[in-house]
């Protein structure tokens, strides 16, 4: 457990006390996926070194946050895996990410995005309202690895289903890092499809309704870099 304590009689002290270390919220973020192996998170944490991984996790294990278990042969692997305790940070995390929002600029050259934030920034900021009837299969292209999700939308919101879509309107590939962006309105999809960074099978008009689809969109959340709307002619 680490040394620092804040000298305060105080909940948010003591949370800050778990959480304010240099990349525990991330490694948090990736343990929401599942068990995780230390070469898993290793490799899904790029820039972490080795030592500060393992003081973390440590960390974490003797806080009640985390805690190891041995897998099933043939596996018989050593995972770290989410207690209760770690469990019941997920509504947590989910607000945070939804706040951390309001600082997302375009990425900078080499930052890092794994398919699977994607998607869960899919789950994340849909639509619980009135979204458009349309239904849309997302395929995110990352490195060696492609994840294809279905999003619907209609009356009760928006759905998010983890497999290729049948009678939808259009098919989307992308980036992770291009999909988000159109998402956060940096630009609009009409343009990525035109310039080549979403690659489009289907409906354009249906494809174009995809921002409004999600909550992400950082005109609604009254911020600034959004996509400028079109003008008419």
């Amino acid at each position: 457990m680490g040394d620092f304590r804040y000298p305060q009689f105080c909940p948010f002290a003591r949370a800050a006390e778990i959480l304010g270390h240099r990349w525990t919220i991330l490694i948090l973020r990736n343990m929401a996926a599942g068990p995780q192996r230390f070469r898993d998170l290793k490799e899904g944490l790029r820039g972490v070194s080795s030592s500060v991984l393992a003081t973390r996790l440590d960390e974490l294990t003797a806080r009640g946050i985390l805690r190891q278990r041995i897998l099933e042969p043939p596996a018989s692997a050593t995972v770290y895996e989410l207690t209760e305790a770690g469990q019941a940070l997920a509504p947590v995390l989910m607000e945070l990410a939804r706040w951390g929002v309001r600082f997302m600029e375009p990425p900078e050259p080499g930052d890092q995005i794994e398919t699977g934030w994607a998607r869960s920034a899919l789950v994340l900021f849909k639509r619980w309202e009135s979204s458009p009837a349309v239904a849309l299969e997302i395929r995110l292209a990352g490195p060696g690895d492609e994840r294809v999700v279905t999003v619907r939308g209609g009356p009760d919101g928006t759905s998010v289903e983890n497999v290729g879509g049948q009678d939808v309107q259009a098919t989307l590939r992308a980036a992770p890092a291009d999909l988000i962006g159109a998402l956060l309105g940096h630009f609009r999809v009409d343009d990525a499809v035109a310039d080549g960074r979403i690659q489009l099978d289907g409906d354009p008009v249906a494809a174009a309704q995809l921002p409004e689809l999600f909550d992400l969109d950082r005109r609604r959340l009254g911020l600034s870099s959004a996509a400028p709307e079109p003008t008419s002619p």
